[in-house]
């Protein structure tokens, strides 16, 4: 029967089966042993799905169909996959509480919202769903037809991948190494879905994802421990091609690998022109030549010799065929995956003697074309003894273009090295000359600017001026006269003009003291001004600082202190220092370089 499970092992769909509804209204045990009831009919024909396909082919010459078989149950005396079965469903986890196992040998598991269909349908199975509290975890454990198992996880793991490509809410799957020969796991709604195989045996576990780890691990240890009898637990997917009986499988048979063998004839003889050579010779050793660069004109020699290609060793035409695997036809009495026996299945009637003289012709057909083989390969190398000929002779022609191009390196190397040298020494010389250049303009300009400062120093300091300081007090000395004087008045120190004589008085009689001006000089600098020279007055006239008022002349004395003279500062800089530039010699010029000579020979010369 088919149905859709999620996560939790509840049943999805437009309509609840009626299994579903017993199984809510009646529990777990109840409902366990009903379901066993309803899929006893489905695992019965599943069981015999080894021998209810119709048309099965016979192996090689056999037609004799397989017999059927009675229906399989999960039990503890079974076939070894109904008892392997058996073990893991009765597998308790730590933790977890579990319903009596139901039988399933046929119908579509789905792990929402993917369905996985298997390409063939199993021959036994179990169905037992692990809970602990609200948490649920269904587990199916499937054996499919001999040969079938890594087929069928391939097909389911290729599905499951495919429904993580196109609903967003799947995981990309992903294997798990802790967990039988191989297995996936990838996210689903209701947490994950994981596949486990061992051998033709495939478990499936829906639920949250912590929970089908734990309940996966305790199941595939179990599975482990009952493959006792599976002939191959680690088959491969070509294994399904061994069980004539699965649709969609073209059908090979067990083929083993024989080999044939046959004598040697050894190589050929080698002839003048082209001797015999290992046949795993190895190639010569030949440097690649690297080009130089050509100087610029004039050089010589002008050019590089012809280039010659690197020579390429032959390829070996190998060693001689002498031998060869090929495969056969084997009497399959095993079967594939776990086994014939594994599920009671009938291996293939073959006749035995049929199968021996197909072989025989392919190992027959393996020696013709072994053979051939070798007669086809003495010509080879044959014609690998002339390659390799051909191969030293160019090795040789290439060793002498590399001497005649080492010979022109050297001679442009020569040149390049004359002209760099050249260059150097050219570029000291004019550097040279330019820093003796440098060194007499710099010497000119020290000349003139130190006899500058020697005449600048040579120049005196003027002394600087006192400045005049009046003083706070002025005193009047009085003179006195006999009557206003009228007119010019001779001064103490006047003396006549011509000869010397005695001095004569100013006056005969004493002067009385007249009354000071009531209005003195504004400034001292007035008074001065009026000591040192006459001027006529309101009162009269004054001279060397006499005031004539009302006839009585009163001479004001203006005093003057002078500053005291400082003595000469000498100018800054002075006396000017000698520069040493003066004094030094100019540096040292080499002799012009003389440029390399052309190379070219004389007769070659412009």
């Amino acid at each position: 029967m088919s149905r859709r499970l999620d996560g939790h092992g509840t049943a999805h769909g437009s309509r609840v089966s009626p299994i579903s509804k017993r199984f809510a209204r009646h529990g777990t045990r109840r409902a366990a042993i009903m379901l066993t009831a309803g899929l006893l009919v489905a695992n019965a024909a599943a069981a015999g799905g080894l021998v209810w396909a119709k048309g099965l082919p016979g192996q090689f010459v056999s037609t004799r169909p397989e017999q059927k078989a009675p229906p399989q149950i999960v039990t503890g005396s079974g076939t070894p996959a109904a008892q392997t079965v058996f073990a893991v469903a009765a597998t308790e986890v730590a933790g977890f509480s579990a319903a009596p196992a139901a039988n399933v040998g046929s119908g579509r598991a789905t792990a929402y919202p993917c369905e996985l269909n298997p390409p063939t349908q199993p021959v036994v199975g179990s169905f037992r769903v692990y809970t602990a509290g609200d948490r649920a975890v269904s587990t199916t454990t499937s054996v499919y037809p001999t040969g079938a198992g890594a087929w069928v996880m391939q097909q389911l793991a290729a599905q499951l991948s495919d429904c993580g490509d196109r609903r967003a809410e799947v995981g990309s799957p992903a294997g798990v190494d802790s967990l039988g020969v191989e297995s996936v796991t990838a996210t689903v709604p209701a947490g994950s879905v994981t596949l486990v195989r061992r051998g033709d045996v495939v478990m499936q576990l829906i639920g949250p994802s912590a929970d089908v780890a734990t309940v996966a691990t305790g199941l595939d240890a179990t599975l482990a421990a009952n493959l006792a009898s599976c002939v191959n637990p680690a088959s491969g997917v070509a294994d399904a091609q061994r069980n004539p009986w699965l649709q969609g499988v073209t059908y090979v048979g067990l083929l083993a690998d024989s080999e044939v063998r046959v004598p040697k004839q050894g190589p050929p003889a080698g002839t003048t022109a082209a001797p015999k050579v290992a046949i795993d010779a190895q190639p010569i050793a030949v440097t690649e030549v690297a080009l130089p660069q050509r100087p610029s004109d004039p050089v010589w020699p002008l050019s590089l010799p012809a280039a010659v290609n690197l020579p390429t060793a032959p390829s070996s035409p190998g060693p001689e065929p002498e031998s060869t695997v090929v495969q056969v036809p084997m009497v399959d009495k095993l079967g594939p995956g776990c086994g014939w026996a594994f599920t009671s299945a009938s291996a293939p009637v073959v006749n035995e003697a049929a199968v021996a003289a197909e072989r025989d012709r392919l190992r027959e057909a393996a020696r013709v074309n072994l053979v051939a083989q070798q007669q086809a390969w003495r010509p080879r190398v044959q014609a690998y003894y002339q390659q390799w000929a051909d191969y030293k002779k160019s090795v040789g022609d290439y060793q002498k273009y590399s001497l005649a191009v080492s010979v022109v390196a050297s001679s442009w190397n020569l040149i390049n090295s004359q002209r760099m040298v050249y260059a150097q020494q050219l570029q000291a010389y004019q550097d040279a000359v330019a820093a003796k250049d440098n060194f007499y303009a710099a010497q000119a300009q020290a000349s003139r600017d130190y006899l500058n400062a020697v005449a600048l120093c040579a120049i005196p300091v003027p002394d600087p001026t006192p400045t005049p300081t009046p003083t706070s007090s002025y005193v009047p000395e009085p003179s006195y006269t006999s009557q206003p004087s009228y007119g010019p008045q001779p001064t103490e120190s006047s003396q006549p003009t011509g000869a010397p004589g005695p001095t004569a008085s100013a006056t005969t009689q004493p002067t009385v003291p007249a009354t000071p001006s009531s209005q003195p000089s504004s400034s001292p600098s007035t008074l001065g001004q009026q000591g040192s020279s006459s001027s006529s007055t309101a009162g009269g006239t004054a001279a060397n600082g006499a005031v004539i008022i009302g006839g009585m002349g009163v001479r004001g004395m203006a005093r003057t202190v002078a500053a005291p003279a400082l003595p000469a500062a000498p100018r800054p800089g002075c006396p000017a220092p000698r520069p040493a530039i003066l004094d030094q010699a100019p540096p040292y010029v080499p002799p012009a370089p003389t440029p390399p000579p052309d190379p070219r020979p004389a007769q070659y010369r412009n």
